[in-house]
């Protein structure tokens, strides 16, 4: 077959090769380029700012409240929605990764770790019970109920603008603290568990320092089409102040 459309097919597919080069390490990887289907008006960001589980450190409040204004004044369209099933899919991400943890993670801990990382993984160890097989093949179908309701929740709101976590930055050793400390962390970084645990991309991008500390927020779209989070972080990263290469903070 040799015709137009032949050629046509042809084109395209070395086309998609030089846009995305094969990445042996990555066992997801497909070839295909990046999407980003236009949207009919402006885009639509769900600002989502405040989770009742864990109240935002004002600093945290403030980027997120200049972000959403400085999307705003490019023309995004921002309004306040809380995506669906946020704390389940924060839990999901304890119970199986703290589960897969105990296959591999734990022997090796036990075996090369110090005493930090035994007494970190021991209050972690915690968190979830153990989980059967049967148990453990029900949470994966969790995880495509929850990541169907986040599909149709990005059909209304393209991007999601919402913490990278609820808190300042943690100081060194902060989980070694005892008691529910693990669990302060978990629900602070509640906006790094629950969408990975869906394969859902998102970017962080910085606002600035609070209090000498680097701030940002997190943009979140559907899967395959992280050129619009990358389009609302390059808005926001525009607008935000520099911030220059600082010493550590101990």
């Amino acid at each position: 077959m040799q015709g137009p459309l032949a050629r046509s097919i042809r084109d395209l597919r070395l086309s998609l090769d030089a846009m995305s080069a094969r990445d042996a390490r990555d066992p997801l990887w497909i070839p295909l380029s990046p999407v980003n289907v236009p949207n009919a008006g402006p885009t639509k960001v769900a600002l989502f700012d405040e989770w009742e589980d864990c109240k935002a450190d004002p600093q945290v409040a403030d980027a997120m409240k200049k972000s959403a204004q400085w999307l705003e004044d490019a023309g995004y369209v921002v309004e306040r929605a809380a995506p669906p099933f946020f704390r389940e899919a924060t839990q999901l991400w304890l119970r199986l990764v703290l589960n897969e943890g105990r296959f591999g993670m734990n022997q090796a801990i036990q075996q090369f770790g110090d005493d930090a990382i035994k007494k970190s993984y021991s209050a972690k160890d915690g968190l979830s019970p153990e989980l059967d097989y049967e148990t453990f093949v029900k949470e994966l179908a969790l995880r495509s109920k929850y990541l169907r309701a986040w599909n149709e929740f990005f059909e209304k709101y393209p991007v999601l603008l919402l913490p990278s976590c609820w808190k300042q930055p943690f100081p060194i050793d902060a989980d070694l603290r005892g008691g529910n400390a693990f669990v302060e962390l978990a629900d602070a970084q509640s906006p790094q568990l629950s969408t990975p645990i869906m394969g859902l991309p998102g970017v962080a991008v910085s606002t600035g320092l609070a209090d000498g500390v680097p701030m940002g927020v997190q943009l979140v779209t559907a899967r395959f089409e992280e050129a619009k989070a990358l389009d609302a972080a390059e808005v926001i990263e525009a607008r935000a102040p520099k911030v220059e290469v600082i010493d550590p903070k101990f």
